[in-house]
């Protein structure tokens, strides 16, 4: 496995054999294979760049991550075009694994579909001064009335079109959530979302606004260790 790791990254061969004790001991505290272990890793140093105590910790969160949302190595390529969208570090990482988790496990939808629409929708909310987790009470709000989160995308993408100024996007959907009258405000939110995401995130804005799907930090961490963690339960 270290001779594949250096073909595959020209490491060094001092990087090699940390790879290959860090594989070996983690596999000997795991339940993972050193092929899953093995592969995870060198996504982490060919994927982000990674090495030496950066490499071990940030494989160590991919292995949780992966275990806990029934993935494979390709997530690292995933996260990076997340952190990459959303111009985060390889530190912002298990900030995001830990959201991304509680939204899967408080509204459903497919964890993968999760991390494809958040890197996508970067673009159209970063104009809009949005961050990330605004962006995951969108994709929250939307599960929540049976909008998934690839229609996500098209849906805040027509809502800029709409609008003079990206900024301007905040503004909106805070109005529409204000709006009292259930005619009246699905008619703005369809003219803004389009006619099947304006219906259904018209619904869901009435139930407290975007504030009412965001997920805050000190509510979320550690939500991938205990995921993964319960798989070990036998009970």
């Amino acid at each position: 496995r270290a001779a594949k790791f250096r073909a595959e990254t020209g490491a060094s061969g001092e990087e090699a054999q940390r790879f290959a004790e860090y594989v070996n001991a983690a596999s000997g505290k795991s339940v993972l294979g050193l092929d899953k272990i093995s592969d995870t890793a060198t996504k982490v140093r060919t994927d982000m760049g990674l090495m030496g105590d950066e490499m071990v910790a940030q494989s160590d969160r991919f292995l949780a991550y992966e275990r806990a949302s029934n993935q494979g190595a390709e997530t690292v390529l995933a996260y990076d075009d997340i952190l990459d969208a959303w111009n985060l570090t390889a530190a912002d990482t298990q900030k995001v694994m830990d959201t991304l988790i509680a939204s899967h496990q408080a509204y459903g939808g497919a964890v993968t579909a999760d991390q494809d629409a958040l890197a996508k929708l970067a673009p159209v909310l970063r104009g809009a001064n949005m961050d990330w987790q605004d962006a995951v009470a969108l994709m929250n709000a939307g599960k929540a009335s049976g909008l998934d989160a690839a229609e996500m995308v098209p849906a805040l993408t027509k809502a800029l079109s709409q609008v003079e100024s990206p900024e301007q996007l905040r503004d909106l959907i805070d109005q529409l959530a204000a709006i009292p009258d259930d005619g009246e405000r699905a008619a703005k939110a369809m003219d803004l979302f389009g006619t099947r995401g304006g219906l259904k995130l018209a619904q869901a804005l009435a139930n407290g606004g975007l504030d009412a799907y965001r997920m805050s930090l000190d509510e979320v961490t550690g939500a991938t260790k205990d995921a993964s963690d319960a798989l070990d339960d036998t009970f």
